[in-house]
């Protein structure tokens, strides 16, 4: 073999080799200890924090998995990678490969985005008796019966890539309060007096989200996974209170913004309190 035939040789194999090397650090790299998944009610998007306004996903520093970072030793190691508008498919997709065989702990908040819920309450907050109104509510009860199943089934994936973690699966909070719901209270939002009939409306997909997420986590019917309900934690501080832990509309070039209905900093607090009173620091 002729010397220009050996270096070219030399030089395939050493090509292979590299190959090889970056393959196997791509499947060997070590996965953070505590995985942070979800939408924007787990990304902080609805904060005051200029964060949140900074980058695609709207990542907040006020985030309660930034808070329980910051807060928990054994959470410290965070990959935080939960984003805006995500639905079940989009974790799946975009967000399940944070998770890995050295993932400890994972927290997710998600299925909002499947049924359209903050989409709903913005559209029918400004124009409650408009036909976008009654199909956006229409579209979010067809799709709720489906979310248990996909709810699940994100715990299953999780679970393959994490056999030890222990993973929480937060609900949404409260958004409108009994009383208004019963009518014994007013609530204004961006100047719209909340009728009982809506405020009844957004309570009934509040709670159906809820309880279809809490379902997901039973039929997935794992045992280190345990379903944390945040709304008792906003009874007194919905959208309506006098000290409210959810932001109302927040109009922007005179709509409704993505930061109407989602938590403000107060309302993260809970959400890490509650992930807390669970045991997500033990």
């Amino acid at each position: 073999m002729t010397g220009r035939r050996w270096a070219l040789v030399v030089a395939a194999v050493a090509a292979v080799a590299i190959v090889v090397v970056a393959v196997l650090q791509l499947t060997t790299a070590a996965s953070a200890a505590y995985v942070a998944l979800g939408d924007s009610y787990a990304s902080g998007a609805g904060t005051s924090a200029g964060s949140a306004e900074e980058n695609e996903c709207r990542r907040s520093d006020e985030a309660h998995p930034n808070l329980l970072a910051a807060e928990v030793e054994a959470l410290a190691d965070l990959d935080f990678v939960a984003c805006s508008g995500a639905t079940t498919a989009d974790l799946l997709a975009e967000q399940l490969p944070a998770v890995g065989a050295d993932t400890q702990v994972v927290t997710m908040t998600i299925g909002g985005n499947d049924v359209g819920l903050t989409r709903s309450l913005r559209v029918c907050a400004l124009t409650p008796e408009s036909t976008d109104c009654t199909g956006a509510v229409a579209a979010a009860q067809d799709v709720i019966g489906e979310l248990p199943a996909a709810i699940a089934g994100v715990i299953g994936q999780v679970r393959e890539r994490a056999p030890e973690a222990r993973v929480f699966v937060t609900a949404y909070p409260v958004l409108v309060g009994a009383d208004v719901v019963a009518g014994t209270a007013a609530c204004t939002i961006a100047g719209f007096d909340v009728p009982p009939e809506l405020a009844e409306v957004s309570d009934a997909i509040n709670a159906a989200l809820n309880a279809a997420v809490a379902a997901g986590v039973e039929e997935a019917e794992d045992a280190n996974t345990v379903f944390v309900d945040v709304a008792p934690a906003f009874v007194g501080h919905d959208l309506c209170a006098a000290a409210p832990w959810i932001n109302g509309v927040v109009l922007s070039g005179g709509s409704a913004s993505v930061n109407s209905f989602h938590l403000n900093a107060a309302g993260e607090r809970a959400y890490a309190d509650a992930l807390l009173e669970a045991g997500i620091g033990e």
